[in-house]
């Protein structure tokens, strides 16, 4: 009789342990899963508010570049040269916050991983300091008014391929 009952207590705790480990695997397995899941998701959701960042950023921007055409134009139809003076930094003002803003994004495209947007990016603050090289040199004649509207049509072109990365980043992350 007493073989049988330390045979009954041997089997018990070879249960209750296998139990217990059983137990323990399955726990440690399913927390790691939510913690990766959890992870995943936190980046995810980093990522997404990179990707609006990056959208402000390059709004801001084409504030600074609108503001800088509305200036623009208001100098060509002036008749005063006097108006260049006060006009200039302005101008400048405007490109220089423009780009700032267009650096910030590119710093967070950067971040991402996001090279078309980034190289666009970059274009597009190259087209800001041509911009600016030309107000440096500004003289009230077509030609100099027309280099400037070529530069300003041409980062149109450079914004619309922008916006369509920008849209297109955010949604491959709802995906």
């Amino acid at each position: 009789m007493a073989e049988t009952t330390i045979l009954d207590i041997l089997d018990t705790a070879v249960k209750i342990g296998l139990g217990a480990t059983i137990g323990g695997f399955t726990s440690y397995f399913l927390a790691s899963k939510n913690h990766k899941l959890a992870n995943e998701k936190d980046e995810k959701l980093d990522k997404r508010e990179l990707i609006k960042s990056i959208a402000v950023n390059f709004e801001k921007s084409n504030f600074g570049t609108n503001s800088f055409a509305i200036k623009l134009r208001e100098y060509f139809n002036s008749q005063a040269d006097k108006v260049l003076e006060n006009l200039l930094p302005t101008l400048s003002n405007h490109l220089l916050d423009a780009e700032s803003h267009i650096e910030s994004a590119r710093a967070n495209a950067n971040l991402l991983g996001l090279n078309k947007l980034k190289d666009f990016l970059i274009e597009y603050s190259e087209l800001l300091e041509k911009m600016l090289d030309e107000i440096e040199t500004l003289s009230k004649t077509e030609e100099v008014f027309n280099k400037i509207h070529a530069h300003i049509v041409n980062g149109r072109e450079i914004q619309g391929k922008i916006y369509f990365e920008i849209t297109d980043s955010y949604s491959r992350l709802n995906t």
